[in-house]
């Protein structure tokens, strides 16, 4: 699938990103795994890192995981975030009102950016002082507004 995409579409192959909801989550960061280093971000939807794998400092990507406050996953995201953040390893939880499900739009939206800001940390996407600046200061102002809760313990 990823050579069949990377022929019919113009890819930056440096800032690849793998999603899924639940098992597709844990099927997402898999990828990321197997890949080791081309996949530079997962976004994880009610679910964190497959099976019986935890994270270590060599875990090769970033993650931002959404979870809803009545979600039966929600112990587990919340240790994920704990343990990454324990390893100084890049992430962001987003937290929505709902229960074991995909994210809205907004919530969406925001990992996605997230992702994007971390790229230009890591010199993979332009920093573009006002974009980029731009784009921090709309996703905090949603994080704030929307009620989308970051859960990490230091910024970015």
């Amino acid at each position: 699938m990823m050579r069949d995409t990377f022929d019919r579409f113009s890819v930056d192959e440096r800032r690849l990103y793998a999603t899924g909801f639940s098992g597709g989550a844990r099927a997402a960061g898999t990828l990321a795994q197997v890949e080791k280093g081309r996949i530079a971000g997962v976004i994880g939807c009610a679910a964190g890192f497959p099976g019986e794998v935890e994270p270590t400092a060599q875990t090769p990507y970033a993650l931002c995981g959404t979870i809803g406050n009545e979600d039966y996953n929600w112990v587990e995201m919340n240790r994920l975030n704990r343990t990454l953040a324990s390893l100084g390893k890049p992430h962001r939880l987003l937290r929505f009102s709902g229960g074991h499900t995909w994210p809205p739009k907004d919530v969406a939206m925001a990992a996605v950016e997230w992702l994007e800001l971390q790229a230009m940390k890591t010199g993979t996407r332009p920093k573009d002082a006002a974009p980029s600046k731009a784009g921090f200061n709309e996703l905090s102002a949603g994080l704030r507004t929307k009620r989308i809760a970051p859960l990490s313990t230091k910024p970015g």
